[in-house]
């Protein structure tokens, strides 16, 4: 009986560590927000998802951004949302700083909540690619 005791056991543990890991698997983002306004005569809510795409968009149609994505997540008790956009090479990192800070703006004023904070990371692209001559 040692044998199947221990095979209960082994996989009693494993079951065990694979809800630990479940439970300690990063959030992936907001799905809606309460955006002001809202009361006791009903909720105003917004796809923040589709908010945090939008503004991916509008950061990949900045000079020398080849391509961006973006989510809001809750990260120690505070709604950031996070850009990340892939550049070229040879993009000109003050105008994309701009950009970058326009967007921030912007996301907030569209949501209405001063609570929102903005993360840009930027990574340079891997191979040389062909920017577009015009915009």
């Amino acid at each position: 009986w040692w044998p199947w005791a221990l095979g209960a056991l082994g996989v009693a543990l494993i079951l065990l560590g694979l809800r630990w890991l479940a439970a300690h698997l990063p959030d992936h983002g907001v799905a809606q927000l309460v955006l002001p306004g809202s009361g006791g005569g009903g909720r105003l809510l917004v796809d923040a998802r589709a908010v945090a795409e939008a503004a991916a968009d509008a950061l990949e149609g900045s000079p020398g951004v080849r391509s961006a994505k973006g989510v809001l997540e809750r990260d120690r008790g505070q709604l950031v949302a996070r850009l990340t956009a892939t550049v070229e090479r040879e993009a000109d990192l003050e105008s994309l700083a701009r950009a970058a800070d326009a967007v921030s703006a912007q996301l907030r004023t569209v949501l209405g909540r001063d609570d929102v904070r903005g993360s840009v990371q930027l990574t340079v692209a891997q191979r040389r690619g062909s920017l577009p001559r015009v915009h």
